[in-house]
């Protein structure tokens, strides 16, 4: 059965449970890279991939969590053949069921945290989704991503080098946020957004904790959404990590878990073969819940959002040389400073968003605007209007940027216009319009176009 036939039909679709748990009862030491196994013990992976399969699992995951460039050179493994061997030994094992190519975090702080830029996290996530794509994987799954930012860069990677579906789960802290901030409907919106196919929250917590994250996802996913929680929390026991959660009570949290509205499930760390089968047959006399979630009209930050359409938002508008003043003067010495104040003042004065333009005479107006944008978002929670007349900008700007952002595109011409259209359409952008121009932006959804009149300036 192919991944769209199991996603229409009208059945819940199960994946596996823990790689490295399974790993280390067959003697993986703590602390050893997982990956290696695809390489040194190809049938042992292979035997739990099997194991998976007998109990119910339709999905099974590749030993590749870690297999990006900086963790595999570490280790001095080979990445081309520690991905293809694993792709083919899941799809081997797999027989009938479908591979998913599994791609976890890059373990380096991307920007402003560490050092690491969002190209660079691209071209690493891409280097992975080529080869498994080539491999021969059905689908990739992007997980136990605690940077939305990181989360974005590899999304855009799977879809810009392979035509395969992309799953992405992210793990929250106790707080109902992720570790960088974000809050559900944040992670929904911007990933939703994205065009991925399903998302949702994996390992974090153990299934109880995790429920009340799960609820609010379900409010805003208009796609299917996943849930893989750990075997509970771990307990620390003569060195070694315990999960307590029995398969029979991980099938049992399934089940609630179901009724929220997940529609894929499996397991996160400790959970094994017996808790997937457990969760299997507890789900076989129930149907998946329908999807209730509003399309929103919303714009996010990559910690917060804002939704609009209703109330009157008021947006701060005093990053635009256009306005004359000091702004000017400091965008054509390269300095940022004056800016970023600009932008903190405007968010202490209650701005719901903030407006960003940076085109005069005299300046590159693609590399100040990218510079600008990094600068804003680091220190600022509010999520931003991208405006420029330029194609160009506005792609370089989107690319980069964390979250969903609001494009402006009040008084554009149509050519111009015609040319951003497919821009908003790939980055999940909300573009605002006038009345006069809303005809013209025939390429996006309703649910994509704002109406000018819906904001204020401050």
């Amino acid at each position: 059965m192919t991944m769209k036939r199991m996603l229409d039909f009208d059945q819940f679709l199960v994946f596996d449970g823990a790689m490295g748990t399974m790993l280390q009862s067959c003697g993986l030491q703590t602390g050893e890279l997982a990956e290696r196994s695809n390489l040194e013990q190809a049938e042992t992976v292979a035997e739990i991939h099997r194991a998976y399969i007998a109990a119910g699992s339709q999905v099974v995951t590749t030993n590749t969590f870690s297999a990006n460039r900086f963790k595999l050179a570490r280790a001095g493994l080979d990445q081309a053949a520690v991905i293809r061997a694993a792709v083919e030994t899941a799809r081997q094992a797999a027989k009938d069921g479908l591979v998913a190519l599994d791609i976890g975090p890059l373990g380096q702080l991307m920007e402003p945290y560490g050092t690491l830029s969002f190209d660079e996290a691209y071209a690493a996530f891409a280097e992975q989704i080529r080869i498994g794509a080539e491999a021969g994987a059905d689908l990739i799954l992007i997980e136990t991503m605690s940077d939305l930012y990181e989360a974005k860069a590899a999304v855009l990677a799977a879809r810009e080098n392979s035509a395969l579906p992309v799953f992405c789960t992210m793990t929250f802290q106790e707080n109902g946020r992720t570790l960088t901030g974000a809050d559900p409907l944040t992670v929904v919106n911007v990933l939703q957004s994205l065009g991925v196919a399903a998302l949702g929250i994996n390992c974090s917590l153990g299934p109880r904790e995790i429920l009340p994250v799960l609820e609010e996802i379900v409010k805003f996913a208009q796609i299917p959404v996943i849930a893989q929680p750990n075997a509970g929390l771990p307990q620390l026991v003569e060195e070694e990590a315990l999960y307590r959660i029995t398969p029979a009570d991980f099938a049992a949290y399934g089940r609630e878990m179901a009724a929220v509205g997940a529609r894929i499930l499996g397991g996160c760390c400790g959970t094994t073969p017996a808790h997937i089968k457990a969760l299997k047959d507890a789900l076989a006399d129930t149907k998946p819940a329908p999807v209730k979630a509003p399309r929103l009209k919303a714009a996010s930050s990559g910690r917060t959002t804002v939704i609009l359409g209703g109330e009157v938002r008021i947006v701060g508008g005093r990053i635009n040389p256009g306005t004359g003043g000091q702004l000017a003067n400091t965008l054509l010495c390269a300095d940022l400073d004056f800016l970023v104040q600009q932008a903190l003042n405007q968010q202490d004065e209650g701005a719901d968003i903030l407006d960003v333009n940076v085109g005069m005479p005299g300046i590159d107006e693609k590399d100040m605007m990218v510079k600008a944008l990094k600068e804003i978002q680091g220190v600022v929670r509010l999520p931003l209007i991208i405006s420029s007349a330029d194609p160009e900008v506005i792609e370089a700007a989107a690319r980069i940027y964390n979250g969903r952002p609001i494009i402006n595109l009040e008084g554009t011409g149509s050519d111009t216009l015609a040319a951003i259209v497919p821009i908003a359409r790939k980055y999940g952008c909300l573009a605002a319009v006038s009345a006069v121009d809303k005809a013209a932006a025939h390429g996006l959804a309703e649910e994509d176009i704002l109406a000018c009149s819906a904001v204020d300036w401050l």
